[in-house]
């Protein structure tokens, strides 16, 4: 009697199988025969393209945060701390600014298979990147259509902004973005049916973890979405103990105050050097990022007193110029149609605040990252519309408009990419990258025998996280940084030091001998390695 029922379990879980090949099978077939795949894949593979070419190198150099996030992951990979010694944290202190916890644990994949280094790092906000394209197909297929999904695949695949930040990998924007286009993805869904709603709870509290800014864009978005959804107050109700109940850990930090350190070191409120009042300040810097400057024609970079190079590229703004005019279609396409109007003009009013409740006056890139969304989405519906308007004439406008559009956009991504490839001649230095320490810590490592210390200059934002990125494994026992200035009086010891041009002046020439000059891009002095004798 067992046999046979062992016999019998046997054969339905052979068929069970042999059924499940057959229906993946089909599945492949179809989705093989689907040109959008094609399609789809193409858009993909450019923005793939974009963001992994000269990776390491370009952005030039490795800022602190980058470096920061990297060494956490790496030590949660390998021991189960953080660099503080704290077990698998929620938020990671880092400089005392408590990074969130996506970035990090999202980035240790990627450290194990490539190992700790610059590539692996930058990588992660690659792949997120990338999957942020394929989420905008399908989130355009929701919306509208296939073709629409497409259209807003590629501009988001080709986009400046989008290009920028996914070169970099600082606090997790990418990982933000993505998760929130995904609950953008499953709250459209919710019209078909009402389920979608818990998985649109989670991923938004989800996303609230991801980025500092999304302390402040995703509970007011949540407590929007729920304001405007058609729904009993009943189910509301659960929805929002879903989301408060991700968000109990986040509101404990936030009363511990380890949350709110970054929001701390950074606000209007806190740090107000500006002759402005608080309010007006923010209303300024709100209003400045609708700008023609900022979106269209400088960027962040270009903007008036901004010195930071790292956020974007000169020549360009955070999105291309012929977008302006799709925008204001796309403004005038969904409220006509009445078709995704309010998430997407909420996002869009949102998406400046968290940038100008800090003190810098000007637009920032990083700050006011979320943008992309509602931008791309508009941008997508305006050329949709004029799509729309030539079907109502000769097939052949339509055709040639369409091949004027890929052309456009084709020398638009070539223009940005010619941009992007002389970044590295201006960004390097302090108000970059800081380009050098990846370089001084390589020679530290491969001479530290021959000296009893060995220092890297301070001139650095938080430069000891160099010396854990670069030697995890803590063999330059005798590397350091320098806290103070040198004297005449050198102590009977054999040192190497790593200095920046501008602290050579603090040097006692006579008794320093230079034993190699990193030079940045530009072929401009980075930083002189010498040594003292006795």
């Amino acid at each position: 009697m067992i046999e046979a029922l062992n016999h019998t379990h046997k054969k339905i879980s052979q068929s069970s199988l042999v059924n499940s090949i057959t229906i993946c099978k089909k599945k492949l077939s179809e989705l093989l025969r689907n040109p959008f795949f094609y399609y789809l894949t193409l858009i993909t593979s450019i923005g793939l393209l974009i963001r992994i070419w000269n990776l390491t190198s370009n952005p030039p150099g490795f800022f602190c945060d980058e470096a920061s996030i990297g060494y956490d992951a790496y030590s949660i990979m390998k021991t189960g701390k953080d660099l503080w010694g704290q077990i698998l944290p929620l938020f990671f202190r880092s400089f005392g600014d408590y990074k969130s916890p996506l970035a990090v644990y999202a980035t240790i994949p990627f450290i194990f298979i490539w190992g700790l280094n610059e590539f692996a790092v930058r990588l992660t906000s690659v792949f997120f990147a990338v999957l942020t394209i394929i989420a905008f197909y399908f989130l355009g297929k929701i919306v509208q259509s296939k073709y629409f999904g497409l259209i807003l695949a590629s501009l988001f695949a080709i986009c400046p902004w989008a290009i920028h930040m996914s070169r970099i990998n600082w606090e997790g924007q990418n990982v933000f973005i993505f998760l929130l286009v995904l609950a953008m993805i499953t709250l459209y869904k919710k019209n078909k049916s009402k389920r979608y709603f818990l998985p649109f709870s989670i991923l938004m509290g989800l996303a609230t973890y991801a980025y500092s800014p999304s302390k402040i864009i995703c509970p007011l978005l949540f407590i929007f979405v729920i304001l405007t959804t058609k729904n009993s107050w009943k189910r509301k109700g659960a929805y929002i103990i879903i989301y408060i109940a991700l968000l109990i850990p986040l509101i404990i930090s936030s009363i511990n105050g380890a949350s709110l350190a970054r929001w701390n070191q950074v606000s209007l409120f806190n740090n107000n050097a500006s002759e402005l009042s608080p309010v007006k300040k923010f209303v300024k810097s709100y209003l400045l990022h609708f700008s023609l400057e900022y979106l269209f024609t400088e960027g962040d970079i270009g903007m008036q007193g901004q010195k930071t190079t790292r956020h974007s590229i000169r020549g360009i703004g955070e999105l291309y110029l012929w977008q302006a005019g799709l925008i204001v279609l796309g403004i005038y396409y969904i409220i006509k149609k009445k078709k995704f109007i309010g998430t997407t003009l909420f996002l869009l009013l949102l998406y400046p605040i968290p940038s100008s409740l800090t003190i810098d006056l000007t637009p920032q890139a990083t700050r006011s990252y979320v943008g992309i969304i509602p931008l791309t989405i508009l941008s997508a519906f305006g050329l949709w519309f004029v799509f729309e308007k030539l079907t109502k004439t000769k097939k052949i406008y339509l055709y040639l408009s369409i091949c004027l559009t890929i052309l456009g956009g084709g020398i638009s991504l070539v223009h940005y990419c010619v941009l992007m490839q002389q970044y590295p001649q201006y960004a390097a230095d302090i108000y970059g990258w800081q380009y050098g320490p990846k370089e001084a810590m390589e020679y530290f490592l491969e001479n530290k025998d021959q000296y009893d210390e060995i220092y890297l200059s301070n001139a650095f934002n938080s430069p000891e996280i160099f010396l854990l990125f670069y030697d995890p494994q803590k063999l330059c026992k005798q590397c350091h940084i320098l806290r103070s200035q040198i004297s005449n009086n050198i102590i009977d010891k054999k040192l190497l030091f790593a200095f920046r041009p501008e602290e050579i002046s603090n040097v006692p020439k006579d008794k320093f001998i230079v034993k190699k000059t990193v030079y940045y891009p530009n072929n401009k002095e980075a930083l002189v390695i010498g040594e003292f004798t006795r």
